[in-house]
């Protein structure tokens, strides 16, 4: 599949209406493997609110290990606390009502379990963004995956580390949609929509 909601995604069993405050937020939680167009994704979605007026924030993973996160490793328990962490500060924002868009390479389905026990009573979405090794190789422009490769890094996500798609509410492939009609289909989703431009529509990933 391209772009659609995966067979975890049902309305029926999790009727937010009723369980979510109506002042709050969104939080919607990228996740997918280095390069495949996280970054790109969230960026676009985030700018999309912007020119709808709606107020966000944009959480991004190495943006929050260079700061709030510094004091953080990649082992399982600093990766978890790494997640909660943004898990807690995304809640936060969507109490009063910010739209929040994360991107979080979040390589296994126990993370995402984490993520969604930390979110019960929040519109918390998961997007799976898709791209095959092959092509985040090729995308990859600090040549990461070609150290991983060499065993020049270790523990890298998808090469020594391990990484399963399982578990999103939204699976998005960028190698077969653009970065615009992967907005335009989860703006549609979410009832936001805008025709103005993403300034980062048309860049590479």
């Amino acid at each position: 599949m391209d772009y659609s909601p995966t067979s975890n995604f049902n309305p029926l069993i999790t009727p937010v209406d009723e369980i979510i405050p109506s002042n709050y937020g969104k939080i919607i939680w990228l996740y997918g493997r280095p390069s495949s167009g996280k970054t790109t994704l969230a960026q676009c979605i985030h700018d999309e609110w912007m020119n709808l007026n709606i107020p966000c924030l944009l959480l991004d993973g190495d943006e929050l290990r260079a700061g709030l996160n510094k004091d953080l490793g990649f082992t399982p328990q600093d990766r978890q606390e790494n997640f909660r962490r943004a898990a807690e500060l995304a809640k936060l924002f969507s109490q009063k009502g910010y739209y929040v868009i994360c991107s979080f390479i979040t390589p296994t389905e126990k993370d995402r379990d984490f993520l969604k026990s930390l979110t019960v009573g929040y519109d918390f979405r998961l997007i799976y963004v898709h791209a095959s090794l092959q092509t985040c190789t090729k995308r990859d422009v600090k040549g990461l995956y070609k150290k991983a490769l060499s065993g020049e890094i270790k523990s890298f996500t998808g090469i020594s580390a391990p990484f399963d798609e399982s578990g999103s509410d939204y699976r998005a492939n960028t190698e077969r949609h653009s970065i615009e009609e992967l907005v335009h289909k989860l703006m549609s989703d979410l009832n936001t929509s805008s025709k103005k431009d993403c300034k980062l529509l048309k860049s590479a990933i």
